[in-house]
C-alpha cells in the first residue's frame, strides 16, 4: 500500500505535526528521514524491514551489512541510514528519551479536543507504542472496540491502557463507558492481550478505572 493510499491520521508526517515526535512508533520516525519506499515497498513497510534486519540491535549499530539484499534500496538511502546510525552512536547517552506513562498522560491531557488512545505498555510498564483511536466528533469506545484490540494487537507488547480525554468537563465516565470497557478487557483477554487501565483525563484531574475496581 502508498503511504498516500493510508488514512490521514495514519501518515507519519501528518501524525508527527499534530501530536508530536513522541506518539510515533520508531518505523514512523525513520520513515520520516528515508522520505520515500522502493519500488512495491512504502516507506514504512522499508522502515519496518530495516528494524527487522537490526533484530535486537539499536538504529546506532547498523551496519552496511544489514542493508544488503533490501530490493530498491539505493546508495543515497543507504548513506542517509548509516549517517544516521553514526549520529545515534555519538549521541548515545546525551539525551535519554522519557517513554515513563506519565509523560505520555501529560501531552494527552493537554489536548484540547475530546480524543482517544491505545498505549501499549512494556512489562515495566514503559510506552511501547501510542495510537489515537479517535477524536473530536468521532463515536464512543462501544463504536471503536474492534479497532482498540487490532491497535492493541499490533503492538510490541500484550499490556495495554485506553486513555480518553474530557478537556472540558469532569473525568467521570459514562454507563456506556463502563460496559464497553468490560467488554474491551474481556475479549482483550480472549486473544492474550490484558487491558491494564482505562483512565479517563478531564480538566480537573482524572479516573482510573482499575484504582476504581471497575476493572
Amino acid at each position: 500500500m502508498k503511504i498516500h493510499a493510508l488514512p490521514e491520521d495514519d501518515r507519519p508526517r501528518e501524525k508527527l505535526f499534530r501530536l508530536g515526535p513522541k506518539f510515533l512508533t520508531e518505523s514512523e520516525l525513520l520513515a520520516l528521514v528515508l522520505v520515500s519506499g522502493t519500488p512495491g515497498c512504502n516507506v514504512v513497510e522499508l522502515s519496518q524491514l530495516i528494524f527487522r534486519r537490526l533484530k535486537k540491535r539499536g538504529l546506532s549499530e547498523l551496519k552496511e551489512e544489514d542493508l544488503h539484499g533490501i530490493k530498491g534500496l539505493g546508495n543515497g538511502k543507504k548513506a542517509a541510514l548509516l549517517a544516521l546510525a553514526e549520529l545515534c552512536e555519538r549521541q548515545t547517552g546525551q539525551k535519554a528519551t522519557d517513554h515513563s506513562l506519565p509523560s505520555y498522560l501529560g501531552a494527552i491531557s493537554s489536548s484540547m479536543a475530546e480524543e482517544a488512545y491505545v498505549l501499549s505498555l512494556g512489562k515495566g510498564d514503559e510506552v511501547l507504542s501510542c495510537h489515537l483511536l479517535a477524536k473530536g466528533g468521532d463515536k464512543s469506545l462501544v463504536a471503536s472496540h474492534r479497532e482498540a484490540l487490532r491497535l492493541a494487537s499490533a503492538g510490541k507488547g500484550t499490556r495495554f491502557v485506553f486513555v480518553h480525554t474530557h478537556p472540558k468537563g469532569l473525568p467521570y465516565p459514562s454507563k456506556q463507558d463502563i460496559e464497553a470497557t468490560k467488554r474491551l478487557g474481556e475479549d482483550a483477554g480472549r486473544i492474550g492481550l490484558t487491558l491494564v487501565d482505562h483512565l479517563v483525563l478531564g480538566e480537573d484531574g482524572s479516573f482510573s478505572f482499575r484504582e476504581n475496581r471497575l476493572l
